[in-house]
């Protein structure tokens, strides 16, 4: 089932296109069964789970718990940083993805809630959540991991955009983007799940996927830090300390 996910496809497609490498130093923050899943499904092997609290034990990789906004790493201390419907649980999504820019050395993978005026809608309709209080289990899988359930921070493509070149305003900046519907797992989400509906909704979703995929409410980027061009208004003395 996890080859129908688009994190799964996504790192598929990004091994096959040789941007990034089985045997590459990979941080996931905010992870959880899935991650390890896919990823050892797909052959990795140099992993670092983590997680603001541990409520799992991984089969395959190593885990320490920390805080996504104040990752214990050095600078560029991993190849790529990775996360999957994670930031959105964090009290300050920005900051997270901050950090986990700034403890790659080659790029950073983000797999979040799009927002367009489709999700609004669904979310207008109460076909999807503004805050997310089907997660919230236990007291755990809220904001921060606690028992409040978080506002779902929808990305959009050039809210993204805005933010790398922020970070590092010298050079232009190398985004690739996916984006998909994945209507069931909305469904589920509000209660109004069926199996019925739930097959509409695939059936209209594959068909959306294939005529207008960037209107989806699924929203992959994948920021490549390697090699950019340095914009033109830089001095060559301050190309020479890039």
């Amino acid at each position: 089932m996890h080859q129908e996910r688009i994190y799964y496809r996504v790192i598929k497609k990004l091994l096959s296109d040789g941007l990034i490498a089985k045997n590459d130093r990979i941080l996931v923050i905010c992870a959880g069964r899935f991650d390890e899943e896919v990823l050892h499904q797909l052959g990795f092997t140099r992993v670092l789970l983590t997680d603001a609290s541990k409520s799992w034990s991984p089969s395959h990789y190593r885990f320490r718990t920390c805080d996504a906004h104040r990752l214990p790493f050095a600078d560029a201390g991993f190849d790529f940083s990775l996360v999957h419907a994670g930031l959105h649980h964090c009290h300050s999504p920005h900051l997270a993805l901050l950090e986990m820019y700034r403890v790659a050395k080659k790029g950073v993978l983000v797999c979040e809630a799009q927002d367009n005026l489709f999700t609004r809608l669904l979310t207008r309709l109460s076909l999807g959540e503004k805050y997310e209080l089907s997660a919230v289990k236990d007291k755990l899988g809220g904001v921060d991991g606690t028992s409040v359930p978080n506002f779902i921070y929808r990305w959009n493509k050039w809210e993204v955009e805005k933010f790398v070149r922020s970070l590092d305003p010298a050079k232009k900046p190398r985004i690739l983007y996916t984006s998909e519907f994945d209507f069931p797992k909305c469904f589920k989400k509000t209660g109004k799940y069926s199996p019925n509906a739930a097959f509409i909704a695939g059936s209209f979703a594959k068909i959306a996927n294939l005529l207008f995929p960037q209107a989806g409410n699924s929203l992959c980027f994948f920021i490549d830090k390697r090699d950019l061009k340095i914009n033109p208004w830089i001095g060559k003395k301050d190309r020479d300390s890039l």
